[in-house]
């Protein structure tokens, strides 16, 4: 599993709470047949298989939606509104795997954000540190896609990842950190 229970639980209630714009969440089913549950918001997107989502993340659903989504069905979720049904959801295709850079976490830190850099090119990411407490672990390999998405993808998941956009001071001082190695 490449997504931590407790991190993913932490970014739900995060997502969920009335200054936020809450999450969606989703069920489908692949070309395979295997049914799917889908958790997004504007900077993450979680997929797992449905016999793979973890208890808590389960109970969680239950508990803000009221039920779980049957096949088909994509629903908005959020603190004190109705939860209202989406008709559609842009989710990254399963089918087919993103191909992408590797990216390795540094000791670096920015406010509240970790920094990352890539392998190859030593360009340099921020992420916010809520979302990398989705991750489970950090020994997992982690990819950057030409989009510029965060993925990590295992046998019962996926979790994509939208880094931070930087602003152009923030980004004069990430060229001169990316000229150094720090993976």
């Amino acid at each position: 599993m490449v997504i931590s229970e407790k991190g993913m639980c932490a970014a739900m209630n995060a997502a969920f709470k009335k200054r936020s714009t809450g999450y969606k969440v989703a069920a489908r089913l692949t070309e395979d047949g295997e049914e799917e549950i889908i958790l997004s918001t504007s900077g993450w997107t979680a997929i797992f298989t449905r016999q793979n989502v973890p208890r808590k993340v389960l109970a969680l659903i239950v508990e803000h939606l009221g039920d779980l989504p049957k096949e088909g069905e994509a629903y908005q979720v959020k603190d004190g509104d109705a939860q209202a049904e989406v008709f559609s959801m842009a989710v990254p295709d399963s089918s087919e795997p993103v191909a992408g850079a590797i990216v390795k976490r540094t000791q670096l830190n920015y406010i509240d954000y970790q920094i990352w850099q890539r392998t190859d090119d030593h360009s340099i990411y921020m992420m916010p540190s809520q979302h990398e407490d989705m991750l489970d672990g950090f020994k997992l390999q982690v990819h950057v896609a030409e989009n510029g998405m965060f993925y990590a993808e295992g046998i019962a998941s996926r979790l994509y990842i939208r880094p931070l956009a930087v602003q152009q001071n923030e980004l004069t001082a990430l060229h001169h950190l990316a000229k150094l190695q720090w993976v």
